[in-house]
């Protein structure tokens, strides 16, 4: 279990560049996990097979990172996931098998946000201007709370490719005992 700084914390270590949308975006795939992406599966899995095969070098240096709080959802990074060949077929399968309708907790998400905020505003350090962040969650807001992509920054110097599978689905097609 993690709490919300904690949890800021870690994936700050990561990637101290992040952006207000980005630490949205984090907190939005721990409470939806990869529903939003899930219109249709079976187009989701040729997606992962296209990037697996077009899969450029990665600065990320690990395979998974919990993206929720009680640690259900990991964020699995598709570079180290191939550099260690891991079988994509099942990465798929444990993805989609992760997004089952009704899995998101929309409810939970708006609180989630407003603690952050809270935290945010009681010191917590992110390297970006005041007004851009309060601007930001307003606009998420009066969107209810829709998905983002990642920022400009993020994608620049994280160059970041992966899928948020539920840790156990993940175990268990991969026979981890950990």
């Amino acid at each position: 279990m993690y709490s919300l700084p904690q949890l800021l914390d870690y994936h700050f270590q990561l990637r101290p560049l992040m952006q207000v949308q980005d630490v949205y975006k984090l907190l939005l795939q721990g409470v939806f996990d990869a529903e939003p992406l899930l219109s249709d599966p079976e187009q989701a899995k040729e997606m992962l097979m296209h990037e697996m095969k077009h899969q450029m070098p990665s600065d990320t240096k690990s395979l998974a990172e919990s993206v929720s709080f009680d640690d259900k959802f990991i964020r699995v990074n598709l570079g180290p996931f191939r550099e260690k060949g891991m079988d994509s077929e099942k990465l798929a399968e444990a993805f989609v098998q992760s997004a089952k309708p009704g899995a998101a907790l929309a409810e939970d998400f708006p609180a989630i946000w407003r603690e952050f905020m809270e935290v945010h505003r009681s010191g917590y350090p992110i390297r970006q201007a005041e007004n851009e962040i309060i601007e930001f969650s307003d606009r998420v807001r009066k969107q209810d709370y829709a998905p983002v992509h990642h920022s400009d920054i993020y994608r620049k110097y994280y160059k970041s490719s992966y899928r948020i599978v539920n840790r156990k689905n993940f175990r268990e097609a991969f026979h981890l005992t950990n």
